[in-house]
Protein backbone atom coordinates (compact mmCIF):
# COMPACT_ATOMS: atom_id res chain seq x y z
CA UNK A 1 0.00 0.00 0.00
CA UNK A 2 2.47 2.35 1.09
CA UNK A 3 4.35 1.82 -2.39
CA UNK A 4 1.12 3.04 -3.94
CA UNK A 5 0.90 5.74 -1.85
CA UNK A 6 4.65 6.57 -2.90
CA UNK A 7 3.71 6.58 -6.73
CA UNK A 8 0.97 8.45 -6.45
CA UNK A 9 2.70 11.35 -4.86
CA UNK A 10 5.68 11.64 -7.03
CA UNK A 11 2.94 11.57 -10.43
CA UNK A 12 1.43 14.60 -7.78
CA UNK A 13 4.51 16.02 -7.43
CA UNK A 14 5.58 15.75 -11.06
CA UNK A 15 2.32 17.49 -11.88
CA UNK A 16 2.35 19.71 -9.36
CA UNK A 17 5.83 21.26 -10.08
CA UNK A 18 4.61 22.08 -13.89
CA UNK A 19 2.00 25.10 -11.85
CA UNK A 20 4.93 25.92 -8.92
CA UNK A 21 4.67 29.52 -8.34
CA UNK A 22 7.15 32.01 -6.13
CA UNK A 23 4.12 32.57 -3.42
CA UNK A 24 1.37 30.98 -2.14
CA UNK A 25 -2.03 31.83 -3.76
CA UNK A 26 -5.61 30.97 -2.01
CA UNK A 27 -7.12 27.27 -3.58
CA UNK A 28 -4.23 26.99 -6.45
CA UNK A 29 -2.01 24.40 -8.15
CA UNK A 30 0.66 27.24 -7.36
CA UNK A 31 1.49 26.92 -3.89
CA UNK A 32 2.57 23.19 -4.37
CA UNK A 33 6.85 22.89 -5.14
CA UNK A 34 9.99 22.17 -2.86
CA UNK A 35 10.01 23.88 0.67
CA UNK A 36 12.98 21.51 1.84
CA UNK A 37 16.14 19.85 0.70
CA UNK A 38 16.55 16.05 0.65
CA UNK A 39 20.00 14.91 1.50
CA UNK A 40 19.56 11.24 0.99
CA UNK A 41 18.90 11.43 5.36
CA UNK A 42 16.65 7.87 5.63
CA UNK A 43 19.02 5.01 5.32
CA UNK A 44 16.79 2.84 4.04
CA UNK A 45 16.19 4.57 1.01
CA UNK A 46 19.02 3.23 -1.04
CA UNK A 47 19.77 5.26 -4.01
CA UNK A 48 18.96 2.66 -6.82
CA UNK A 49 15.73 1.05 -5.04
CA UNK A 50 12.26 2.26 -8.05
CA UNK A 51 10.64 4.50 -5.34
CA UNK A 52 14.00 6.72 -3.98
CA UNK A 53 12.82 9.59 -6.80
CA UNK A 54 9.40 9.18 -5.00
CA UNK A 55 10.69 9.09 -1.54
CA UNK A 56 12.34 12.28 -2.24
CA UNK A 57 9.70 14.23 -3.70
CA UNK A 58 7.51 13.67 -1.32
CA UNK A 59 9.75 14.87 1.35
CA UNK A 60 10.83 17.97 -0.90
CA UNK A 61 7.45 19.09 -1.77
CA UNK A 62 6.37 18.48 2.41
CA UNK A 63 4.13 15.17 1.92
CA UNK A 64 5.98 13.02 3.63
CA UNK A 65 8.30 12.52 6.73
CA UNK A 66 10.06 9.58 7.84
CA UNK A 67 9.24 7.53 10.61
CA UNK A 68 12.51 9.57 11.98
CA UNK A 69 15.30 11.68 11.18
CA UNK A 70 17.12 8.61 9.27
CA UNK A 71 14.26 6.13 8.97
CA UNK A 72 11.63 6.44 6.43
CA UNK A 73 10.27 2.53 6.60
CA UNK A 74 9.26 2.43 3.16
CA UNK A 75 7.89 -1.70 3.29
CA UNK A 76 5.98 -0.65 6.23
CA UNK A 77 2.32 -0.10 5.39
CA UNK A 78 0.38 3.12 5.41
CA UNK A 79 -1.90 4.06 8.79
CA UNK A 80 -4.87 5.73 8.61
CA UNK A 81 -3.53 8.04 10.59
CA UNK A 82 -0.55 8.38 8.29
CA UNK A 83 -3.24 8.72 5.11
CA UNK A 84 -5.17 11.50 6.74
CA UNK A 85 -1.89 12.88 7.51
CA UNK A 86 -0.92 12.80 3.84
CA UNK A 87 -4.64 14.37 2.74
CA UNK A 88 -4.71 17.18 5.51
CA UNK A 89 -0.55 18.01 4.09
CA UNK A 90 -2.15 18.17 0.10
CA UNK A 91 -5.73 19.90 0.92
CA UNK A 92 -3.44 22.58 3.15
CA UNK A 93 -0.70 23.23 0.85
CA UNK A 94 -3.29 23.49 -2.03
CA UNK A 95 -5.45 26.07 -0.31
CA UNK A 96 -2.96 28.21 1.90
CA UNK A 97 0.41 26.79 0.62
CA UNK A 98 1.96 25.53 4.11
CA UNK A 99 1.21 22.34 5.96
CA UNK A 100 -1.86 22.88 8.36
CA UNK A 101 -0.53 21.98 11.88
CA UNK A 102 2.88 21.69 12.15
CA UNK A 103 3.05 23.43 16.09
CA UNK A 104 -0.54 22.43 17.02
CA UNK A 105 0.28 19.20 19.07
CA UNK A 106 -1.02 19.62 22.49
CA UNK A 107 1.00 17.94 25.02
CA UNK A 108 0.35 14.13 25.94
CA UNK A 109 -1.54 13.83 22.22
CA UNK A 110 -0.30 11.28 19.79
CA UNK A 111 1.32 13.19 16.59
CA UNK A 112 -1.36 12.76 14.66
CA UNK A 113 -4.04 14.30 16.61
CA UNK A 114 -3.33 17.37 14.84
CA UNK A 115 -4.03 16.03 11.91
CA UNK A 116 -7.30 14.49 12.63
CA UNK A 117 -8.27 17.81 14.42
CA UNK A 118 -8.09 19.48 10.74
CA UNK A 119 -9.18 16.64 8.63
CA UNK A 120 -12.89 17.09 10.65
CA UNK A 121 -12.88 20.60 10.54
CA UNK A 122 -12.07 20.60 6.95
CA UNK A 123 -14.27 17.68 5.93
CA UNK A 124 -11.91 15.63 4.74
CA UNK A 125 -12.90 12.36 7.20
CA UNK A 126 -16.79 12.50 8.31
CA UNK A 127 -15.99 11.21 11.23
CA UNK A 128 -13.58 9.54 13.90
CA UNK A 129 -11.88 6.74 13.28
CA UNK A 130 -11.74 3.66 15.92
CA UNK A 131 -7.86 3.00 15.12
CA UNK A 132 -5.94 5.29 13.45
CA UNK A 133 -2.63 3.05 14.21
CA UNK A 134 -4.13 0.25 11.53
CA UNK A 135 -3.08 -0.27 7.96
CA UNK A 136 -5.08 1.67 5.76
CA UNK A 137 -6.94 -0.24 3.69
CA UNK A 138 -7.35 0.58 -0.28
CA UNK A 139 -11.10 1.73 0.35
CA UNK A 140 -10.50 4.25 3.64
CA UNK A 141 -7.32 5.48 1.44
CA UNK A 142 -9.43 6.46 -1.77
CA UNK A 143 -12.78 7.87 0.20
CA UNK A 144 -9.79 10.04 2.49
CA UNK A 145 -8.22 11.05 -0.73
CA UNK A 146 -11.15 11.98 -2.22
CA UNK A 147 -11.76 14.71 0.01
CA UNK A 148 -7.53 15.81 -0.40
CA UNK A 149 -8.42 18.53 -2.88
CA UNK A 150 -11.83 20.55 -3.79
CA UNK A 151 -13.68 18.85 -6.33
CA UNK A 152 -12.94 22.21 -8.45
CA UNK A 153 -9.21 21.21 -8.71
CA UNK A 154 -9.72 17.91 -9.99
CA UNK A 155 -10.82 16.99 -13.25
CA UNK A 156 -12.67 14.39 -14.84
CA UNK A 157 -10.29 11.80 -16.91
CA UNK A 158 -12.50 8.78 -17.69
CA UNK A 159 -15.79 7.63 -16.51
CA UNK A 160 -15.68 3.79 -14.57
CA UNK A 161 -18.18 2.12 -15.04
CA UNK A 162 -20.43 0.76 -12.52
CA UNK A 163 -18.55 -2.96 -11.11
CA UNK A 164 -15.96 -2.51 -13.27
CA UNK A 165 -13.17 -2.99 -10.49
CA UNK A 166 -13.60 -6.69 -9.03
CA UNK A 167 -12.74 -5.54 -5.68
CA UNK A 168 -14.67 -2.65 -5.26
CA UNK A 169 -18.56 -2.35 -5.35
CA UNK A 170 -20.27 0.38 -6.60
CA UNK A 171 -21.99 1.40 -3.75
CA UNK A 172 -18.62 2.61 -2.46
Amino acid sequence: MKKKIISLLLALAVCLSLCAGAFAAENSYANFGPKRTYENQFEDVPADKWYADEVQLGYEYGFINGVSDTQFAPDKELSVAEAITLACRIYSIYTTGADPVLSELREGEKWYAPYVRYALDKGIIASEYNNYNTPAVRSEVAVIFAKALPAEALTATRKVEDDSIPDVPSSA
